[in-house]
Formats: C-alpha cells, sequence, structure tokens
C-alpha cells in the first residue's frame, strides 16, 4: 500500500494508514524513522504525536528506527524505488499526482512479483476492523484538546464550536474535549473516545 503526496505530512500518512486498516486490518506493529510525525524529539515529553495516537488507538505498536543500519535499510529502499518509480512514470507519461496514484497500485503489483520473498511464517497477523467506519475515520484524523467554556463552547482556528445540548454524550460545562479535523475540512467533537458532535449539530461562528 503506497500513495503519492505533494508533502509528507501527518494527514497524508493518515490517509494510508486508514486505507491499509480499512482493506486489512491492523498490524502488530509498524515500524518508522524518527520522523517528528512518528515521535517527539523530546523524550521527556510524554504526550503522543497525532500519528502515534492513532496507532495507539488501534492497538499497532510503534516501532521506531533507532540504530543507522536500521534506517539505511529503509533509506536504499527508497532510494532505489525512488530511480525505479521515477523512470516508470515517465514511460507512462504521467506527470499528476492525481494519475500517478492511479496508476501506482498497477506498478506495485508487478514490483511485488518480481521482488517479493515469502515470509518465513505464513500467518496474516493483521486483526480485522471491527468499529465502524466513522470511528475508524476520526481515529485517522487530527485531535485538538480544547476546554468547553460555562456555555459548551469552544474556541477553534478563529471559530467558536457550540455544541447543541440535545446530543446525546454530551459533554458537561467545562469538560475538556476533542475537536476532530477531518482531511476534508469537516469538523467534529469527541469526548472520552466517542463522538460527541458532527457537522450539523455544531452550531459554528467567528
Amino acid at each position: 500500500m503506497a500513495k503519492f503526496s505533494p508533502q509528507e505530512t501527518t494527514e497524508a500518512y493518515f490517509a494510508v494508514l486508514h486505507e491499509v486498516v480499512q482493506r486489512h486490518g491492523a498490524p502488530l506493529a509498524l515500524c518508522s524513522d524518527r520522523h517528528g510525525i512518528f515521535t517527539k524529539s523530546d523524550p521527556e515529553d510524554p504526550k503522543p504525536t497525532q500519528f502515534e495516537r492513532a496507532l495507539l488507538q488501534l492497538h499497532i505498536e510503534p516501532i521506531c528506527a533507532h540504530t543507522p543500519q536500521a534506517k539505511g535499510r529503509v533509506e536504499r529502499l527508497f532510494q532505489t524505488l525512488q530511480d525505479r518509480l521515477c523512470k516508470a512514470l515517465r514511460l507512462q507519461g504521467i506527470a499528476g499526482i492525481e494519475q500517478a496514484n492511479e496508476w501506482l497500485g498497477t506498478y506495485l503489483q508487478q514490483h511485488n512479483r518480481r521482488f517479493a520473498v515469502a515470509p518465513r511464517e505464513a500467518a496474516d497477523l493483521h486483526q480485522p476492523w471491527r468499529g465502524t467506519s466513522q470511528a475508524l475515520r476520526e481515529i485517522c484524523a487530527l485531535h485538538h484538546q480544547r476546554q468547553l467554556s460555562a456555555q459548551g463552547a469552544c474556541r477553534f482556528e478563529g471559530k467558536v464550536l457550540q455544541i447543541e445540548p440535545a446530543q446525546p454524550h454530551a459533554p458537561a460545562a467545562r469538560a475538556m474535549v476533542d475537536i476532530v479535523q477531518h482531511a476534508d475540512g469537516e469538523l467534529g467533537l469527541s469526548y472520552r473516545g466517542g463522538a460527541c458532535g458532527t457537522g450539523n449539530s455544531l452550531v459554528m461562528s467567528t
């Protein structure tokens, strides 16, 4: 599973993570480099990054490469793929990201048929996603913690978000909530891990 993106961002990784879990289930672990998307540079900061938080919610163990050998293997693979991909994209006459993503699945199938190595153990340890599609979408989104006012409102990016008091599971006044910011711009509210306001259930004003 892979996807082209204009930049290396948390949202881009969320899009891939969402598709992997939806298609194949959650892996037991995910190995990455020590980019700021995956881990904090300050070891004394206990708060996880947005991506770490999503992995933990999905019960995926985050593993960050610590040794030059581990990081070197990944970088060598990326250099090989980037070289092959650039040449293949030119041969296909592809010049845009959207077109490249449509073709990428075909390329990966060809690449895997040629270079894939059979695993030592054939068992598939991905855990099927048994939650709702909306719950997975909320996990794979940006979360920003805010405190509600006495009137059940909070500020975010210049807007005032007011939760409808009749909503089920509505939090109490002055409760800490998460503003859930989706890639398409939709905002929602989460309280103690459960949705308490999305879309039309939130009244927004500037």
